[in-house]
């Protein structure tokens, strides 16, 4: 959604949903550091897949640079442990910079 365009600019809001694939990543503790395994499998550190939701909202001027503010909401059990005792979530929140050509 946004705002009318204006000579000064306009503000921007959205929500959606967010598909998000684990491809690789480091775990570090104890002085040891390792690639981390992600999958279904009990022995993974992660699963692979994630559902979330995200919400932005931003402000654009007419020149076309931009700043926005967004929030991402972690819905999946990223725990490959299938037991009510594991459970682990993800949640963000970044601030962007940016330019439209």
């Amino acid at each position: 959604l946004r705002t009318g365009g204006s000579d000064s600019g306009h503000l921007f809001v959205g929500v959606g949903p967010v598909f998000n694939w684990n491809l690789s990543g480091t775990t570090k503790g104890n002085n040891i550091e390792r690639e981390m395994d992600f999958g279904n499998d009990s022995s993974d550190d992660l699963r692979s897949f994630e559902l979330g939701a995200s919400a932005t909202v931003g402000f654009k001027l007419q020149m076309g640079a931009f700043v926005r503010a967004y929030y991402h909401l972690g819905l999946s059990n990223l725990s490959p442990i299938d037991d009510n005792n594991s459970s682990i979530r993800s949640n963000s929140f970044g601030l962007s910079l940016g330019f439209y050509f």
